[in-house]
């Protein structure tokens, strides 16, 4: 997603690795590249989890956790910029996999393909990349591809995204549809304006029902007008952890207050 980062880092050893794009005949609305051994065995078991990354470099246990998700087999990384970076990064850096295949999608006719379906649905793992959310809408939402992706986490195989990737992961994303970004003042000086573009019924992963993920830069400078139930209302600055409800559809967030947060004594009203 545009505009977030977040840390980490480290190395592995590099064995020589084959980078096969397809040709433009073969797929005019994808570009595929093949790094590793298709065809070898996956050396341990497989078991359902989410990775959930912010933007920027990523932290490197936290895939090597992933790769072990995926029993160390076969990963599928999907996109709609750029090549195989994260593949490489998978593969050579984090180590510990039989093969990383990438699509790059390029329109939303390559979402029925039967090649990429099949790759999906014999995936171990599959992990999304950064980029533009709105690609992933326009590309994927009601598609094959949505479908594959919500069965494969339905039998228990690990799903991951970063920044763009991790925004369509939840019940509910900012899709970003009109092909800009957007920061927390903006919206929360206009959140029914044009900008704020909220999109559901994509993606359907039963651990995210009725969540939003969205990466933050922290929440430093951002202040929520919290009314209380007895109808007294004062500023909050944000913090995700408060947080027990989101309500898209009515705009409305429920705020659980630390004790003494709540004694409205010496707190000026807005």
């Amino acid at each position: 997603m545009r505009g977030r980062s977040t840390v980490s880092s480290v190395v592995c050893l590099v064995t020589a690795a084959l980078l096969l794009p397809f040709t433009a005949a073969d797929a005019s609305d994808y570009r595929h590249y093949v790094t590793g051994d298709l065809t070898a065995p996956a050396p341990g078991k497989v078991s359902g989890g989410l990775l959930l990354m912010g933007g920027g470099d990523r932290n490197f246990d936290a895939l090597r956790w992933f790769v072990a998700k995926a029993g160390h087999g076969h990963l599928v990384v999907l996109r709609a910029s750029q090549a195989a970076e994260v593949a490489d990064e998978f593969y050579t850096e984090v180590g510990g996999l039989a093969s990383v295949e990438t699509f790059v999608f390029e329109g939303r006719g390559a979402a029925s393909d039967p090649k990429i379906l099949a790759a999906l649905a014999q995936a171990d793992g599959i992990f999304i990349a950064g980029g533009d959310q709105a690609r992933y809408v326009r590309f994927w939402k009601g598609t094959p591809v949505a479908a594959a992706l919500d069965a494969h986490v339905a039998a228990g195989k690990p799903l991951g995204g970063t920044s763009a990737g991790l925004a369509i992961l939840g019940e509910y994303l900012y899709g970003a549809m009109d092909d800009g970004s957007i920061t927390s003042p903006e919206a929360m000086a206009d959140p029914l304006g044009p900008a704020v573009t909220l999109e559901g019924d994509f993606l359907h992963l039963a651990l995210l029902r009725g969540i939003v993920t969205d990466t933050l830069e922290g929440g430093g400078g951002i202040l929520l007008n919290v009314k209380r139930t007895d109808g007294k209302e004062f500023e909050l600055p944000f913090a995700a952890d408060l947080c027990t409800e989101i309500d898209v559809a009515a705009k409305r967030m429920v705020v659980a207050l630390p004790e003494g947060l709540d004694d409205l004594e010496g707190i000026p009203e807005s």
